[in-house]
C-alpha cells in the first residue's frame, strides 16, 4: 500500500457528526498544466468523510472573484508570481483586506526556487504554507492540503461556537424582553430555527409535574401555530406526538429524520422544544442549543410571573373582566383604528345594601351577574371591564349599538342570581369617541364624569357627557377648595329671619341662614354649596361653625327676651354620623346657650336615612332641643311621619301658598294640614309669607306661626338688633 493511500485512510474515516458537503478547494495558477495536475492528485480523496471539490481560476483577477463568489472555500493554492511577479501577493491582501475573509487556509506556490515571501508577509495575512511546485509530489500535496482543510475546521468551529454564544446571548437576552407565556414560547421557536438554518416550524409545551396532566401547547409558529392552547394529542402530526412525548419521558433531546425535539424544565413544570426541518446537529450546536434550553427555563418561569402579576393588574380577582388599565390599552388601540365607539359606564346604586347588609359574598355575586349581562352585549372581553368594586365599563360600536339606550335596556333586565330574578338600580354615563385626538385614559374619564353626574342625580338613569357637564364638575370642586377658605376669611355670614306668632306678633323665634359672598363670584347660592359640603365632607365642619356663630351671635337677642330660639338647619348628611349631635350639643354650651333656647330644622329625606338619625334625632328631644320638619309637603312627606316621628314643629312649604287664594282645594288642605299638627300637638309655620292675601290664608287655616319678606327679611345681627328693638317701642 503506497504512503499516499495510507495517509488517506488515517484522515478520512467519516464523522456522523458531519453531512457530505464537499469541501471546496481552489487553484489560482496562470499555467492550467498546473490545475490539471492539481485535480488528477486530489481526484477521489476524502477528508473528514467528505470529498474535495476543485475550483480553478487563471490569474489575479479571476481568483479573486472566485473567493468572493465562494465564501465557504476552505483552503485556495495560490501563484506567487502570475501577471505581475507581485500578483499572488496583491491577491493575499485583497482576501483578507477587502474581502475580509480570515476562515479560507492560503498555501503559496512558486515555479521560482528560492522565491519565498518575507516572514512578515507570512504573519500578517495569516498564510498557511509556501511550497515550490517542483517539491509538491502527490503525498506533499495531501500533506499540506489536509493540514489546511484541518486548520480551516478548527478556525469554522471557533467561530460557529463564538457566533452560536452570542446567539445565546442575544437571543436570551430578547427573551426577557418578552412578557407574554405565548409570546415567549414563539420567540424560542423562532430563535432556535434561525440557529439550525431552518424555517420557524416548531412549538413549545409545557406540563405541570405535580399534576400529572397532558402537556399543552403555550407558544408556537408556522404549521403549528394554530396549536396553541391545546393539548399535544390534538396536534395533527403523530412524529412530532412521538417525539415530545420521548422526550418528556426520557428528559432527553430526541432527534428524527427531519426533526429535533429538546427538552427544557423548570422547578414545578417539564417541557419540550420541537423543530422540523433538521435531522443532525454538530456537538458544538448541541451544547450551545443545551446552555441555550437552560436559559429558555430560567426565561419561562419569569415570563409566567410577569402573566401572573398581568393577571393582578389586568383581570378583575371577582369578575374575571379587564382592569381599568387593560381597557386603556384596548381604546387606545380602537382610537389609534379610527373606529366609531363609546364608552358605556355602568354604576350599581346603592351597592352597599348589597355588600354589606347582605353580606360580601352576595355583593360578589351580585357583580358576577352584572358582569355576565355585560358580557352579552359585548362578548368581546377586552371591551369589558370592571373599573372599581360597583363600576363597570362597555365599549360600544356605533354600528351595532347607534344608540347607547339599545345597550342599556339589555343591561337593565333583572339579573338571574341565587335561582331568583334580581332587580337592581342601575346609573349609566356615555362618552363618545370624538374626531378630536384623545387618549384611551381621557374617553374613559368622559365617561366616568357622565356617570357621577348620573350618580348625582340619585334617578337611576343616564347622562350623556358634555364640556358643560365638566365645567360644572370642575366649579364645584374649585368651589369646594373655596368654602373651606372662605370659612376661615369671614365671607361666610349669617342672616337671620323671623317667625312671627300669628295670634299675638310675638318674634317665637328666628332661622340662621347661610350667605356666602365670594370676592369674585359675588353671591352664591346655598343651593349650590351646601351639595358640595355634603359631597365632599365638608358639611359636618361647617355645621359646627355655623352653630356656632348662630349660638353666639343670638345670644344677647335672647338673653333680653326679643326672641325665644334660634332655628339652625342640620344636614341629612350630619345626622349621618353618630356623633353630630355630641358636638353640636358641647357647641351649644360652651357658647352658653341652653338646649330649649335652639331648635333643629331637618329635611323629610334625614328621617328616611336609617334608625342612626331618629335614634338621635330622639336623644335631642330629650335633652330639651326643638325638632323642627323642614319643607312638609314636599318629597316624601307623610301623616304617618309626623306621628311617629320626635317633631315638635311642622313648617309647611311654601309651594302651598302660591295658589292658595285661588284654589279651595290648596285652601283646604292648607286647612287640614294645620288641624292634624294641632291635634298631634305640633306646632306649624308656614313659610315664604310675601303678601297679605297669603298671610289672609294662614290666619283662616289657624296656622300658629308666619315667616317670609312681609314681615322681614332675613337680617344680619345688628340689623336684626334693630329691627327687634323697633318692634318693641
Amino acid at each position: 500500500m503506497s504512503e499516499f493511500v495510507r495517509f488517506l485512510e488515517e484522515d478520512s474515516a467519516p464523522s456522523q457528526s458531519e453531512t457530505a458537503t464537499p469541501w471546496v478547494i481552489g487553484v489560482v495558477d496562470d499555467e492550467l498544466s498546473v490545475f490539471e495536475a492539481t485535480r488528477i492528485a486530489l481526484d477521489g480523496s476524502m477528508f473528514d468523510g467528505r470529498p474535495i471539490h476543485i475550483l480553478y481560476a487563471d490569474g489575479k483577477a479571476a481568483g479573486r472573484r472566485l473567493v468572493e463568489q465562494n465564501p465557504d472555500m476552505a483552503c485556495v493554492l495560490l501563484d506567487v508570481v502570475m501577471e505581475t511577479e507581485q500578483a499572488g501577493f496583491e491577491l493575499v491582501k485583497d482576501i483578507r483586506e477587502t474581502l475580509r475573509n480570515s476562515a479560507i487556509r492560503i498555501i503559496l506556490r512558486t515555479g521560482q526556487p528560492g522565491y519565498a515571501p518575507p516572514m512578515d508577509v507570512i504573519r500578517r495575512y495569516d498564510i498557511n504554507d509556501y511550497k515550490e511546485k517542483s517539491e509538491l509530489t502527490q503525498v506533499r500535496l495531501w500533506t499540506a492540503v489536509a493540514c489546511a482543510l484541518r486548520s480551516y475546521r478548527q478556525i469554522v468551529a471557533l467561530e460557529r461556537n463564538r457566533r452560536g454564544l452570542q446567539m445565546v446571548i442575544e437571543a436570551s437576552s430578547d427573551l426577557m424582553r418578552r412578557r407574554g407565556i405565548e409570546d415567549f414560547a414563539r420567540g424560542v421557536v423562532t430563535q432556535i430555527s434561525a440557529h439550525l438554518h431552518v424555517e420557524p416550524d416548531g412549538l413549545v409545551c409545557v406540563a405541570q409535574k405535580q399534576s400529572g396532566g397532558e402537556a399543552m401547547v403555550v407558544g408556537a409558529a408556522g404549521r403549528f401555530a394554530s396549536a396553541v392552547d391545546r393539548p399535544i394529542s390534538a396536534i395533527d402530526d403523530g412524529d412530532a406526538i412521538a417525539a415530545i412525548t420521548a422526550v418528556l419521558n426520557g428528559q432527553q433531546e430526541v432527534a428524527g429524520e427531519d426533526h429535533i425535539a429538546l427538552f427544557i424544565a423548570g422547578d414545578d413544570w417539564r417541557g419540550a422544544i420541537y423543530v422540523r426541518g433538521r435531522t443532525r446537529i454538530m456537538a458544538s450546536d448541541r451544547e450551545l442549543l443545551q446552555l441555550y434550553c437552560r436559559n429558555v427555563a430560567l426565561g419561562f418561569d419569569n415570563a409566567r410571573l410577569f402573566e401572573a402579576v398581568s393577571a393582578v393588574a389586568y383581570v378583575d380577582s371577582v369578575t374575571g373582566l379587564s382592569t381599568r388599565a387593560r381597557l386603556e390599552q384596548t381604546v387606545d388601540d380602537r382610537l389609534r383604528q379610527n373606529r366609531r365607539f363609546g364608552v358605556l359606564m355602568v354604576g350599581i346604586d346603592r351597592y352597599f345594601d348589597y355588600a354589606v347588609l347582605l353580606g360580601n359574598q352576595y355583593g360578589d355575586g351580585v357583580l358576577r351577574a352584572l358582569s355576565d349581562r355585560l358580557a352579552e352585549v359585548q362578548p368581546n372581553g377586552t371591551r369589558v371591564a370592571c373599573l372599581f368594586s360597583d363600576v363597570f365599563a362597555v365599549l360600544l360600536d356605533e354600528d351595532r349599538f347607534p344608540d347607547p339606550q339599545v345597550a342599556i335596556e339589555r343591561i337593565g333586565q333583572p339579573l338571574p342570581l341565587g335561582g331568583r330574578n334580581l332587580w337592581i338600580s342601575l346609573s349609566f354615563g356615555f362618552a363618545a369617541a370624538s374626531d378630536d385626538p384623545i387618549t384611551g385614559r381621557e374617553l374613559i374619564r368622559r365617561a366616568e364624569t357622565a356617570l357621577h353626574k348620573a350618580l348625582q342625580a340619585k334617578s337611576g338613569g343616564m347622562t350623556c357627557y358634555s364640556p358643560e357637564i365638566e365645567d360644572s364638575q370642575r366649579s364645584r370642586i374649585l368651589l369646594a377648595h373655596e368654602l373651606r377658605d372662605a370659612m376661615e376669611s369671614d365671607q361666610i355670614q349669617l342672616a337671620y329671619q323671623p317667625q312671627i306668632s300669628v295670634d299675638d306678633g310675638r318674634v317665637v323665634a328666628v332661622e340662621a341662614l347661610l350667605r356666602w359672598t365670594h370676592p369674585v363670584r359675588g353671591a352664591i347660592s346655598p343651593a349650590l354649596f351646601i351639595p358640595i359640603a355634603e359631597a365632599t365632607g365638608l358639611i359636618s365642619d361647617l355645621g359646627r361653625w355655623v352653630t356656632r356663630r348662630a349660638c353666639r351671635d343670638m345670644r344677647p337677642l335672647l338673653e333680653r327676651g326679643l326672641i325665644g330660639r334660634v332655628a339652625i338647619n342640620m344636614s341629612p348628611v350630619q345626622l349621618c354620623r353618630p356623633d353630630c349631635l355630641f358636638h353640636l350639643d358641647a357647641i351649644v354650651g360652651e357658647e352658653g346657650l341652653a338646649p330649649r333656647q335652639v331648635e333643629w330644622e331637618i329635611t323629610e329625606s334625614a328621617l328616611l336615612d336609617g334608625e342612626v338619625a331618629i335614634a338621635m334625632l330622639r336623644h335631642a328631644a330629650s335633652l330639651g332641643y326643638t325638632i323642627a320638619l323642614d319643607d312638609f309637603g314636599t318629597g316624601h312627606s307623610s301623616l304617618s311621619m309626623i306621628r311617629t316621628m320626635p317633631l315638635n314643629v311642622v313648617k309647611i312649604d311654601r309651594s302651598f301658598l302660591l295658589e292658595v287664594s285661588s284654589d279651595r282645594r290648596a285652601q283646604a288642605l292648607l286647612r287640614s294640614i294645620a288641624a292634624i299638627c294641632a291635634e298631634l300637638g305640633l306646632a306649624t309655620i308656614a313659610e315664604g309669607v310675601e303678601t297679605r292675601d297669603h298671610l289672609r290664608a294662614i290666619e283662616e287655616a289657624g296656622i300658629d306661626v308666619v315667616q317670609g319678606y312681609l314681615h322681614a327679611p332675613p337680617l344680619e345681627p345688628q340689623a336684626l338688633a334693630r329691627w327687634l328693638d323697633g318692634r318693641s317701642r
